[in-house]
């Protein structure tokens, strides 16, 4: 794990989770006091992402929508479009240096003004062991992941529930209950039938051994994480869902040398955004209509709402 990613995972950790989730939790209550309708992509879940991140990360002077359209095209261009089309990389490069803008210019106020912050930025910045170009690269790198991974985890995971509806149940009682455990228990085992990210695609740096088989350096690779989350060798039985398996073996925010950085928030975030749905009463999902690789737009109504 780089220096950098250490600096980071510590200085998150030195953040007010609590405070955070507070925030958060209004924002899920007024998104959610309409009725008997939203939008649990558009509507909810990634405008509360979004808020989130802007707390989490300190970007408190820029418009919401444009945080949010800013991490989308820089997370296809980063993460989700190997090749790049040229499109997608203009997309990706232009909000690349939004992004660098944003972040480099609320890092220099706060440090002439001596008042770093509570949040990430300023936990970053009283590290004191990246400079002001390592700050903003550390930021950056966690942020553009941020709102897209975890508006697609929700409506993955409300898509399966409203296929199933003695999972929905199982779970609307655990968040009935106030278990948490069991809620995130009944969310990872939603996402593990159809996860936010079902395959990768890579390019190995160099030759290596894979279990045997050899790598030749510059072979694509596709990681298939949709059928090792239902591998009986790490998930017994896999085809039921069980709300109590190991955290570790999900392969949803990644594992190994390359954890997603957010996973500690994602924990609470996703559950948080599903209970609050499930809360509401028995819904059912419509279809979704993607944007690209991401879902744009899910349609969930509570029984007995318009």
């Amino acid at each position: 794990m780089s220096s950098v990613s250490v600096t980071s995972y510590r200085a998150l950790s030195r953040v007010d989770m609590a405070a955070l989730r507070t925030g958060m939790d209004s924002l899920i209550d007024a998104a959610l006091s309409a009725g008997g309708r939203i939008d649990a992509v558009g509507g909810y879940a990634r405008p509360v992402a979004t808020s989130t991140a802007i707390a989490l990360f300190g970007l408190p002077s820029v418009p919401p929508a444009d945080v949010a359209a800013m991490t989308r095209v820089v997370f296809q261009y980063t993460f989700l479009d190997i090749p790049s089309r040229r499109a997608v990389v203009r997309r990706g490069e232009q909000g690349g240096a939004l992004l660098r803008r944003w972040l480099g210019e609320e890092i220099d106020r706060r440090a002439a003004a001596g008042v770093p912050g509570v949040d990430l930025m300023g936990q970053l910045m009283q590290d004191g062991q990246l400079d002001r170009e390592g700050v903003r690269r550390a930021l950056g790198g966690m942020l553009v992941g941020a709102i897209d991974t975890t508006a697609t985890a929700v409506a993955k995971i409300l898509k399966v529930m409203g296929r199933d509806r003695a999972l929905q149940d199982q779970a609307a009682r655990a968040a009935h209950d106030g278990d948490n455990d069991a809620l995130s228990g009944w969310c990872w085992e939603a996402l593990r039938r159809w996860p936010q990210t079902s395959l990768l695609s890579r390019v190995a740096a160099a030759d290596t051994v894979l279990a045997g088989l050899k790598i030749p350096g510059g072979a694509r690779l596709v990681l298939l994480t949709e059928a090792a989350m239902n591998d009986p060798g790490a998930f017994p039985d896999p085809g039921r869902s069980l709300p109590d398996r190991q955290p570790g073996s999900y392969l949803h925010f990644g594992g190994g040398l390359h954890p997603c950085g957010g996973r500690s928030v994602n924990a609470f975030q996703i559950p948080s955004l599903v209970g609050g749905l499930l809360r509401r009463g028995p819904f059912t999902a419509g279809r979704i209509r993607w944007a690209g690789p991401f879902p744009d737009v899910l349609p969930i109504t509570w029984e007995g709402g318009r």
